[in-house]
């Protein structure tokens, strides 16, 4: 047996050898072995359950999953290589990278990205990231280098975590925590190349919030949504399903204080707004249109087009019903 853990993970891997029922190796069990064949990529986004603070990144990759250009997207963006690593290209990533160039400024941005078997198998044992299908998993660790080239190009360039610009935007993320935070606009643009557009929704007025214009691949405009605008774009998506990829956000009450949580809408059928929450993306939750209107504080459409076209948005804090916020804080927990 190899003692080093890569190798003795790549070992079993690549020789199909059985670890041994029950035993571990640096943390690998047969169970997890086995898991690892039943789960190869496929190209698709399956079931999961989110394990870390990234339910922007989640809950984006469902909702381009919605929509027929966006899933073909996901799926042409994972290759793999002839020693049977995955290779996975963030086009967004690409189009922040050749910016950089052009501006002839300091970039560490790649735009691809590779994963071993290695990468996967210590991802599972970590517990740390998503369970469940390995294409999302993929993503996450595809994200998480993505994130880490962000950092360091923008430490480079002496540039701080810009909110509203593609490529200039880190969340929460420290090296440590390089996943933690985030908005679905950015990671939807990485994802595909594709920009989307972010609403303020609240029953009052919502002014948009004033941001430099900064050349880059993608730039933030906000609007905020008054109940007539929301009734007429969710009519829209109800009249098109699979154009539209769409998130949304809520307040959530977390250890005592305000936490942000992304969540996928997936269908809207007449006054009901279906969706699927990132802790289990394979329970389908609804609410009414009213529900909708006064618990939610931000809405990120992408436009996919019916051949897949694009266009992209912003953030803003809203007050928000609270007794509504209670009612969806319920469903979420069930």
């Amino acid at each position: 047996m190899v003692a080093n853990t890569e190798m003795s993970i790549l070992y079993y891997l690549n020789s199909g050898t059985n670890v041994g029922s029950g035993t571990k190796i640096e943390g690998l069990t047969q169970q997890m072995f086995n898991n690892y064949n039943r789960s190869q990529s496929d190209g698709e986004i399956g079931l999961y359950r989110q394990g870390r603070g990234d339910c922007y990144l989640l809950a984006s990759l469902s909702s381009i999953s919605q929509t027929k250009a966006g899933a073909r997207i996901l799926k042409e963006n994972i290759k793999q290589d002839n020693q049977g690593n995955y290779v996975i290209t963030l086009p967004g990533a690409v189009a922040v990278k050749n910016n950089y160039a052009r501006d002839g400024k300091t970039c560490y941005i790649s735009g691809r990205y590779t994963i071993s078997k290695y990468d996967v198998m210590k991802a599972r044992v970590s517990r740390e990231y998503s369970k469940g299908d390995v294409d999302v998993l993929l993503y996450e660790l595809a994200f998480e280098k993505y994130r880490e080239e962000v950092l360091k190009t923008n430490r480079a360039n002496g540039l701080p975590n810009v909110q509203g610009v593609a490529g200039q935007t880190a969340g929460n993320a420290t090296m440590d925590n390089l996943l933690d935070g985030g908005q679905s606009r950015d990671a939807i643009f990485i994802l595909t190349g594709k920009k989307s557009k972010q609403y303020s929704i609240s029953p009052s007025r919502v002014e948009a919030v004033d941001r430099e214009d900064i050349k880059a691949p993608i730039y933030v405009t906000e609007e905020a949504l008054s109940k007539r605008d929301t009734e007429r774009f969710l009519d829209k998506i109800q009249k098109e399903p699979g154009r539209y990829a769409v998130t949304f956000s809520l307040k959530v009450k977390d250890g005592g204080r305000d936490g942000r949580h992304a969540l996928t809408v997936t269908r809207v059928e007449g006054d009901k707004i279906y969706f699927v929450n990132p802790w289990n993306s394979g329970k389908e939750l609804s609410m009414t249109r009213e529900e909708f209107f006064n618990a939610t504080y931000a809405v990120t459409v992408a436009d996919f087009g019916r051949t897949g076209s694009g266009a992209n948005g912003a953030n803003n804090n809203v007050n928000i019903n609270q007794a509504w916020l209670n009612r969806l804080s319920q469903l979420l927990k069930k």
